[in-house]
């Protein structure tokens, strides 16, 4: 996975770490083994956090066509601004574009209604579009938030995008960690010698936060920590 977008040097950091994740392993009796990747991106205001979630949306819903990730943040408001005002910017750098029937007829993706009739479905139907950004090939986000019960009720995701981590009490994090379950084994990596393992996207989580104002908000190092077992 290659990306040709001027990013600053934590962005790409970030990104290769990502894209590039090699965290399947044999286990012995199972096979190719893994629980999903893991990655937080911890920096301050301005330094592209928004913008490279929207990376990794691109090329997740190039790679995992009728999958379903969430997208989440401490309230709806927040997790609906989030969309609203900087993944249309990001995903036209990408050449993906908002789908409008008279305007923009070969678009690839809508936010909040339901998808043309023609478009791919994901895997797991979508009950709810009021919520929902389709694309053309299935892929799906759907938004949840600390503040509405409602939105975590039954959730079966393939992966997971978290803004301002920080601002999430742990275990809300580790109840929308345990929604990361759906279609296990469907992708498989594209890369020579790994055509056995899960694809390095499917049943990723990744957080993007600023540091944290409050000892609550420390479990975002707990990544960090992990990283050294």
């Amino acid at each position: 996975m290659k990306l040709n977008l001027k990013r600053n040097a934590k962005q790409i950091l970030f990104l290769k770490a990502v894209l590039e994740n090699v965290a399947d392993y044999i286990k012995d009796g199972f096979g190719a083994w893994q629980r999903g990747f893991v990655a937080t991106f911890q920096a301050g205001r301005a330094s592209g956090k928004t913008h490279t979630l929207f990376d990794i949306v691109a090329c997740c819903a190039r790679e995992l066509p009728g999958a379903i990730f969430g997208i989440t943040a401490k309230n709806y408001y927040q997790v609906q601004a989030v969309i609203l005002q900087q993944m249309e910017i990001v995903l036209k750098e990408h050449n993906l574009h908002l789908y409008n029937k008279t305007t923009s007829p070969f678009g690839h993706y809508v936010i909040f209604q339901k998808p043309p009739d023609h478009w791919a479905r994901p895997h797991f139907a979508v009950n709810d579009y009021s919520r929902t950004v389709s694309f053309c090939n299935g892929f799906a986000l759907q938004l949840a938030s600390a503040d509405s019960a409602e939105s975590l009720r039954g959730i079966n995701w393939d992966g997971i995008l978290c803004d301002e981590t920080a601002s999430y009490d742990e275990k809300f994090k580790q109840k929308l960690y345990a929604g990361v379950r759906a279609n296990k084994g469907r992708y498989r990596d594209k890369r020579k010698g790994r055509e056995k393992m899960k694809h390095p996207l499917h049943w990723l989580k990744c957080e993007f936060t600023s540091a944290p104002t409050r000892p609550e908000g420390n479990h975002i190092y707990k990544t960090e920590e992990l990283a050294k077992i």
